[in-house]
């Protein structure tokens, strides 16, 4: 049932949102991961537009100077766009809930600039630079065996870090 006007906070906004997608229940609403990484980032967002501020009312521009302000502060770009990615994700589904009559943010494309910097993308390490960390890390040391497998399983095998953290016997 759509509401007769704007009504609908920001901050209950997330609250409905948090109610229908997170869930402690393995199998169930959103990762535990990501439930803490879009905390994070709409935090960030209400910190900057307000809380109690109407959610229908947010326009795309404002993104715009929350980008400007975030980059201006040294935050990197690819925190920034998961930021938007996040408020995008979050106000699409009030929309589809039908929780509000309408809202830009819900179908906001981004746009870059060709000069624009990239986001954070480090390179490989090198076959001797992962050689030369092994090298530096004792496989007999109590204390270093676990780093030393981490590092020969992600540099052998080209697994991910998060992949590597949960493998099981």
């Amino acid at each position: 049932m759509l509401n007769a006007g704007p009504t609908l906070s920001v901050r209950g906004l997330w609250d409905a949102y948090r109610a229908a997608e997170f869930s402690p229940e393995v199998g169930h609403g959103l990762r535990e991961a990501t439930q803490k990484s879009y905390t994070q980032h709409f935090r960030r967002f209400e910190l900057f537009i307000g809380r109690d501020r109407l959610a229908e009312t947010i326009k795309v521009p404002e993104l715009a100077e929350l980008k400007r302000q975030d980059l201006e502060a040294g935050r990197a770009l690819n925190q920034i766009k998961q930021t938007l990615n996040v408020v995008r994700t979050v106000f699409r589904w009030g929309v589809e809930q039908e929780l509000m009559l309408r809202s830009p943010l819900a179908l906001m494309r981004w746009k870059s600039r060709k000069d624009e910097p990239k986001p954070l993308e480090p390179d490989e390490y090198t076959a001797d630079e992962s050689e030369r960390i092994l090298a530096a890390l004792d496989k007999t040391d109590t204390r270093q065996w676990k780093a030393w497998v981490f590092v020969m399983l992600a540099a052998h095998y080209g697994q991910r870090a998060n992949a590597v953290l949960h493998l099981r016997w």
